[in-house]
């Protein structure tokens, strides 16, 4: 993904979302790539220690996700 879509995406400048990537970058996580399209530019990968991270964390605990969902479509008592 190219640096401008991340930082539309994430409601960043580019300059900001470039800072966040080059500390990324620096852990491994991450890694540039140059693009062919426009000169100077470069596009962002997810790197071997990233796709650990991504596979150990997960935003959504597949089990509570399943909970949530199973109470929002539970049929509710109707009030007397």
């Amino acid at each position: 993904m190219s640096m401008t879509d991340l930082a539309g995406h994430m409601g960043v400048t580019v300059a900001t979302m470039s800072l966040a990537i080059d500390r990324l970058e620096a852990k491994r996580y991450v890694r540039r790539i140059a693009t062919r399209v426009t000169a100077g530019a470069s596009c962002c990968v997810i790197a071997g220690a990233g796709a650990r991270v991504r596979e150990a964390k997960s935003v959504l605990d597949p089990v509570r996700v399943e909970q949530v969902l199973g109470a929002a479509h539970a049929p509710t008592a109707s009030p007397r």
